[in-house]
């Protein structure tokens, strides 16, 4: 884990205690991420829709085993080349440049992580993970796109009771597709 950071109160973007956590995520319009067997064939593929440029904005990456693994199957290297700590319960896997399989309790390595050096970090889920570190009060911001589209049943955006979190609207943007882009920041 990185050192760290002495004496900087502030932290990044505004954040008083470290490293900003950012879950970016597309759900379903009845708050899924997937179908039950993690099919995302329903999202929309036909634009960027910025993610290039929240990519370039964050220089570490979280996410859950199932969903890392899945994420493999859509690329060699799905986060680009970015420090990845994969949470894992058997701390099993292939480690590799830039990967770290974490079986420590999820919440208290991101607490951790957020108090070292470095910048913006992207929580990619999966619904496990969400809720842990939405329940820790560690997510600091979510960009959510949501696309018009209901499955009915799925995985859950939080898929652990989470209790209740405040979050204060920054900004949207709706496509003439439907799909509307939602910016919110803990309160």
């Amino acid at each position: 884990m990185p050192k760290k950071r002495v004496g900087d109160a502030a932290g990044t973007a505004g954040n008083r205690s470290g490293r900003e956590i950012i879950l970016y995520t597309a759900q379903s319009l009845d708050g899924f991420i997937a179908t039950k067997d993690g099919g995302i064939d329903w999202l929309f593929h036909d634009q960027d829709y910025g993610f290039k440029d929240f990519f370039a904005s964050v220089d570490a990456v979280l996410v859950g085993r199932k969903t890392f693994d899945h994420a493999q199957t859509m690329a060699e290297d799905p986060f680009g080349g970015k420090q990845t700590y994969v949470f894992t319960r058997s701390g099993r896997g292939s480690h590799s440049a830039g990967m770290e399989f974490i079986r420590d309790d999820p919440a208290a390595f991101t607490r951790a992580f957020k108090g070292s050096e470095g910048g913006a970090v992207w929580l990619v889920g999966g619904g496990e993970i969400n809720g842990i570190l939405m329940k820790a009060g560690l997510v600091d911001r979510m960009e959510l796109a949501v696309h018009p589209v209901v499955l009915g049943s799925g995985r859950p955006l939080f898929g652990v009771e989470t209790g209740v979190r405040k979050y204060i609207l920054e900004g949207s943007k709706i496509h003439p597709n439907g799909l509307a882009q939602l910016t919110y920041r803990r309160e």
